[in-house]
């Protein structure tokens, strides 16, 4: 009996210790919440107190709901982003255009706002003429990837290999930037948001919440309200970690919209026709003398001071048909004298030339260098 009351005094002196340490526990948990609600509390009212927006950066509502959602601004209309701060909007960096400008363009699509990277239409064309003139078979592979015509399965399933295989060939039609609407407040629309880490003056490292909003202005204008919050990490309850917004930085930023670019796919009216299925008209056998001279003499004044035409043989052609008609008038050009960079651009200032079907380089003869004579076959219609 002894034994067995010693033992429950000891058990109940065991139970009465482990409760009080328990209950000093959740008094320091306790006394931890209050002062992180506390603290909570007081970075809220710096962080989330409505920030009024300047005057001249204010926005304008939408005359109809945008894309299902309310309090959005309708963003619809071109602006140049690339270069910009604003280009980290994009989900996708601009393609590779072959040196043509590329612009930001916004649409209403079925349930959202839409970014799409877009070449001015008629830029576009234009490249695409000088290509098909130039160099046809590899404009009719372009154009074949363009228009999406006969995709192979692996390019359809694939956008970044889809896209890799355009830009081997030329600039791209509309790129969907994977540009989103998060949220909208107050005619604003959340288009970015992401956490870094950021180090002001000598400070230690923190990390910030950082969000991009866009509106329209009475202007057309884009604005931008570029938003930082500071994080403040604590734990309440190892190894738990909570994060609070504990102060706020905003910048604004206007963008003056461009000249409207469409981001239609592209169709085949817009391009020039394939050229390997459409052959050109021939010509006039009596007009060939003609078209050689008119060439001989634009030749003539493209030449550099240094330079000298020191070879230019027309190629006898034999009449095509009973009309009078010839297919082609072909030159052999040589031109000496000139520095090299002169002597690399003249094969491509030849082939934007007007009547010129081709240029096709020839070898040098034998003791003639490269790098001074330029030797080319060029073929009129």
């Amino acid at each position: 009996m002894r034994y067995a009351y010693d033992s429950e005094v000891r058990t109940a002196s065991r139970t009465t210790l482990g409760t009080s340490h328990l209950l000093r526990a959740f008094r320091r948990l306790a006394h931890s919440a209050r002062l992180a609600l506390v603290a909570c509390a007081a970075a809220l009212v710096g962080a989330c107190v409505y920030e009024r927006t300047p005057a001249e950066f204010e926005p304008i509502a939408a005359s109809a709901t945008v894309a299902g959602m309310s309090g959005c601004p309708d963003l619809t209309g071109t602006f140049d982003l690339v270069g910009t701060s604003l280009a980290a909007i994009a989900g996708r960096k601009p393609p590779d255009t072959y040196e043509l400008p590329v612009r930001m363009t916004f649409t209403t699509g079925p349930t959202n706002i839409e970014g799409w990277w877009v070449v001015p239409r008629e830029r576009l064309v234009a490249f695409a003429k000088a290509m098909s003139e130039d160099t046809p078979q590899r404009y009719v592979r372009w154009r074949e990837l363009v228009l999406k015509e006969h995709l192979p399965e692996t390019l359809r399933q694939d956008f970044d290999a889809y896209q890799q295989a355009v830009a081997e060939l030329g600039p791209p039609g509309p790129v969907f930037a994977l540009v989103f609407g998060s949220r909208c407040e107050r005619n604003w629309m959340r288009v970015a948001d992401w956490t870094e880490h950021a180090q002001a003056g000598d400070e230690a490292t923190h990390d910030e919440e950082r969000e991009i909003w866009l509106a329209r202005d009475a202007s057309g204008a884009l604005l931008a309200k570029h938003v930082a919050y500071t994080l403040w990490h604590y734990s309440i309850w190892a190894p738990s970690t909570q994060s609070i917004r504990t102060s706020r930085r905003t910048r604004y930023e206007r963008v003056p919209p461009a000249e409207p670019v469409s981001a239609a796919p592209l169709v085949a009216a817009d391009l020039p026709a394939d050229p390997l299925t459409h052959p050109r008209a021939p010509i006039p056998c009596a007009e060939v003398p003609a078209r050689i001279e008119q060439f001989s003499q634009r030749l003539r004044e493209l030449l550099s001071p240094k330079s000298q035409l020191t070879r230019f043989a027309p190629k006898s052609v034999r009449q095509q048909d009973a009309d009078g008609n010839c297919p082609f008038a072909s030159i052999d050009v040589e031109i000496s004298g000139g520095d090299s960079y002169f002597l690399s651009r003249t094969e491509t200032w030849l082939r934007a030339e007007p009547n010129v079907e081709s240029v096709e380089p020839l070898p040098a003869k034998a003791g003639q260098s490269s790098g001074t004579t330029l030797r080319l076959r060029v073929v009129l219609y």
